[in-house]
């Protein structure tokens, strides 16, 4: 049997760190959204062989290290499905290691692609399973407009973004999660000071709700762009250039190093687009979804 997913990218609207956890890991406050640029992920059922990954991006991992193949392995076991063989196929679109989650992404199509076949889980469950591969698995699981806490597991959704044109820039300067997370601990003090909140997340959830596009740009905010910035030059450069080329706001997704723009005006995007795309560059016209 044959089943091909759509695996879209994700965006931060909003993502900020209120504490560290005691197991290590950190307690995020964040505001996600899905949007059109994505993957293909194409899923094959086979009489032999295990497990097998293939990639249009040769870079990316095409044995057990794929979380895309975590993704299966996991499926087959939690739901003892009798699978003697798969092959998945993933056509990469989203830039690797930008923030735009393309690794959980391929992971949740995965998941969505073999409960599609098999049919053994409840959404529940699925997210469930989701939650043991990655934070932001869950979340590109179930897509469109959601806040997220604790890991990223407990999600709640809002209203979704207005319509609007959004530039997704990348210009391959790759940034380590786990990184970013420890030299923000070190800004921080491990998160163990209180600190002066400079975010407004009911101003962004306001902003949802009433379908206020300049109320959702205008409380952006992204605690990464402290740590990450100083160490990628060309993601600060193009957030100052997708400012000053018309974008009502932008931002760096994620732990980066991946930038967006956020334009009322489809026009100046396209233009946009055109002034920011070179050799270094690569940039993404899409829209929510």
């Amino acid at each position: 049997m044959n089943v091909k997913i759509s695996a879209p990218a994700k965006i931060n609207l909003y993502l900020d760190i209120l504490w560290k956890r005691k197991d290590g890991f950190h307690n995020i406050q964040s505001i996600m959204q899905t949007v059109s640029l994505s993957d293909t992920v194409s899923i094959r059922t086979e009489s032999e062989g295990g497990i097998r990954i293939t990639c249009s991006n040769p870079i990316i991992p095409q044995d057990e290290r794929n979380i895309a193949w975590k993704a299966a392995k996991e499926y087959i076991s939690a739901f003892d499905v009798d699978c003697k063989g798969l092959s998945i196929y993933i056509e990469k679109n989203i830039p690797v290691c930008a923030g735009l989650a393309g690794g959980s992404t391929d992971a949740a199509a995965v998941l969505l692609g073999l409960n599609s076949i098999y049919e053994k889980a409840s959404v529940i469950e699925l997210i469930d399973c989701a939650a043991k591969l990655g934070s932001d698995v869950p979340f590109c699981l179930v897509k469109g407009t959601k806040i997220t806490q604790q890991k990223g597991e407990d999600m709640t959704s809002v209203p979704p973004m207005p319509d609007c044109t959004i530039l997704i820039c990348s210009s391959g300067e790759s940034v380590s999660t786990a990184w970013a997370y420890g030299e923000l601990d070190r800004i921080h003090n491990d998160f163990s000071d209180r600190r002066e909140m400079r975010s407004n997340i009911r101003g962004m959830i306001d902003g949802l709700k009433g379908g206020s596009l300049n109320e959702v740009t205008s409380n952006m905010y992204n605690i990464f762009e402290e740590a990450v910035f100083p160490l990628c030059p060309k993601a600060k450069e193009t957030k100052e250039k997708l400012l000053a080329l018309g974008a009502d706001n932008a931002m760096m997704s994620g732990s980066g190093s991946a930038v967006f723009g956020i334009f009322t005006d489809k026009e100046a995007a396209l233009k946009a687009r055109s002034a920011l795309e070179n050799s270094e560059r690569k940039v993404f016209l899409c829209r929510p979804q």
